[in-house]
């Protein structure tokens, strides 16, 4: 269980396919609730709170759409500045171990065997598998988690799955 004050870190990892050090340093400029979109500018490129914000990996913004749980946490929690996201322990940004610890304990109540617990993976390979999986345009996807390269969501989202396999082999049988 993750405790609601902590909760739009998670969302935003799991529903939007961002990498932790990219939502550790979401600030408030960031989000704009009007158009209900979100800009990754920034990343943390250490595990610790008061790490310098960076240009992203691939050194290019990106908008992304605000998911509706995403955009009901922010207006119930998102502050008037500063960091979107601060741990609700400590009051300050996130450090990556924090994050790490507070997903490995949701994960573990959960039943999650801890040999696939692993936060930047689970939750962008999650997101990304679904989105296949759904039939999305490897190219939206590749926008979503912010890939430079094509290349890179081909080699890393390759498997897409048996049942979206046999929609495309058998298409009459929807998937069954």
């Amino acid at each position: 269980q993750i405790d609601d004050g902590a909760l739009g870190i998670f969302l935003t990892l799991a529903l939007l396919g961002v990498r932790p050090g990219e939502a550790r340093a979401l600030q408030v400029e960031d989000v704009d609730p009007g158009a209900e979109a979100l800009v990754i500018r920034h990343a943390m490129k250490s595990p610790n709170s008061d790490a310098p914000l960076r240009p992203t990996k691939t050194g290019e913004e990106r908008e992304l759409p605000l998911p509706l749980p995403l955009s009901k946490w922010l207006g119930e929690h998102m502050p008037e500045q500063g960091f979107v996201f601060t741990n609700p322990n400590t009051e300050a940004p996130w450090t990556h171990w924090a994050l790490r610890e507070t997903w490995m304990r949701a994960a573990e109540s959960a039943g999650f065997p801890k040999k696939l617990i692993h936060l930047a993976g689970n939750t962008r390979h999650s997101r990304a598998t679904a989105e296949l999986q759904r039939g999305s345009d490897p190219r939206l996807v590749q926008a979503l988690l912010g890939h430079a390269s094509f290349n890179t969501t081909k080699r890393h989202y390759a498997e897409i799955g048996a049942a979206a396999l046999r929609r495309v082999v058998m298409p009459d049988s929807e998937g069954r």
